[in-house]
């Protein structure tokens, strides 16, 4: 009997962890390692707006040294409605859709000189009229309310550039427009930035970026003429010698904002 019960301790502790270590332990599986919850948002923004254009005059020789570059830079403070899609990887990983649009109208004139006596100038006039944005917004959270994120992706503007050719006239002041030179354009840039939101009870969100938008350069080309004072000492009056030629005009165009944003999420699914 005893020589029983040494068998059977003997049996059992060689059985007992082979039986165990055949049972599988469950293993967990990606959507446990990385739950992912998705999200949709609306919202708007007010965002502060500072639209650049880079402008250079490059004239023909027939014209005379009347080339000039300058930076138009306009500014304003616009509303801008917003929708976007996203889902949480995990617990630290964002990944989004941000979609917005807006009707700008930031416009910036600037004035370049031609010719004196009597005086010709330009005037050039540089407008954003609108833009649409759709931007990838990858992001990290910080904490379970604070995610920093950035943003990048496509931006299309409509944007125009307008330059007048007038003439002073010096006895009476009275100004003439003798030419006029308008560009409208449909243009796809890049938008970059970088933002931080905080989120309120899951379903409202206050976040603060800034997005600079790149576009790529416009040149065209206009025939122009205008008259210019031929000095010669000894004459009475001053004659006038006429100048005609291409004139070319290249714009660069970019804008950058920086927002207030609140957003409101559906519950997530």
């Amino acid at each position: 009997m005893r020589m029983f019960i040494c068998f059977l301790f003997v049996a059992l502790a060689y059985v007992g962890p082979s039986a165990l270590a055949g049972q599988q332990t469950p293993q967990p599986t990606s959507s446990s390692l990385f739950p992912i919850q998705g999200r949709i948002g609306v919202g708007g923004a007010l965002e502060y707006m500072t639209a650049e254009a880079s402008l250079k005059i490059k004239p023909s020789g027939s014209l005379g040294n009347i080339s000039s570059n300058q930076n138009h830079i306009g500014k304003k403070l616009q509303f801008a409605p917003c929708l976007e899609f996203g889902m949480t990887i995990g617990n630290d990983y964002y990944l989004g859709l941000h979609v917005s649009w807006r009707h700008s109208g930031a416009t910036n004139t600037s004035r370049s000189p031609i010719s004196s006596r009597p005086l010709y100038h330009f005037l050039h006039r540089f407008r954003v009229n609108s833009y649409f944005d759709v931007l990838a917004k990858p992001g990290y959270k910080l904490t379970p309310q604070i995610m920093v994120y950035g943003l990048i992706g496509p931006s299309v503007a409509n944007w125009s550039h307008t330059t007048e050719q007038f003439l002073v006239n010096g006895a009476t002041d009275v100004t003439t427009l003798i030419d006029q030179h308008k560009t409208t354009r449909n243009s796809i840039g890049l938008g970059i930035g970088a933002g931080v939101e905080y989120l309120i009870k899951s379903k409202y969100a206050i976040s603060f970026d800034y997005t600079y938008h790149a576009h790529r350069s416009k040149t065209e080309s206009k025939r122009i003429s205008y008259q210019e004072p031929v000095v010669i000492i000894g004459l009475p009056t001053i004659p006038m010698r006429d100048r005609s030629g291409y004139l070319a005009r290249t714009i660069r165009p970019s804008y950058s904002t920086f927002a207030i944003r609140f957003t409101f999420f559906f519950s997530p699914f």
